[in-house]
């Protein structure tokens, strides 16, 4: 069966959270926080491996809808992905209220106060919901 998956992307100005979706696009599951600076190396390493056919990228927004100052450095980090990834499909999400919401799933399961601590799965979490989102938004494939 051909890769489809989606690797969704939690751009942040120290760490990156990223998630990918099953074959089907079906599902979404937490994958890694990297440090930003080793974030392209990172997705490299992994699509080798997988194949990755679309990346989905977080869009921040300010509350009253303009682009969050970080957005500069997200569209720098896309030409680089368009140069080493010119087949596969770059889309942008909405990500307003992600990390909010992250942090409360993330109290509501049970984490240990320790790991509710790490900041890293929060960014995780943020990208698992940029994700399930836009799954959701997806028509159905059958």
């Amino acid at each position: 069966m051909m890769n489809n998956r989606i690797l969704a992307i939690d751009f942040g100005g120290k760490r990156t959270g990223l998630a990918v979706s099953d074959n089907l696009r079906l599902s979404a599951n937490p994958l890694a926080t990297v440090e930003t600076k080793n974030l392209l190396a990172s997705i490299i390493e992994y699509e080798y491996a997988n194949e990755i056919k679309t990346f989905l990228i977080g869009q921040p927004k300010k509350n009253d809808g303009a682009a969050a100052d970080i957005e500069s450095k997200i569209q720098e980090f896309i030409k680089k992905l368009n140069k080493n990834f010119p087949e596969a499909e770059i889309i942008r999400h909405d990500e307003r209220l992600t990390s909010i919401m992250a942090k409360q799933i993330i109290l509501d399961t049970g984490y240990s106060k320790s790991q509710r601590r790490d900041k890293g799965l929060v960014d995780q979490h943020a990208a698992l919901l940029i994700l399930s989102e836009f799954i959701q938004s997806l028509p159905p494939q059958f």
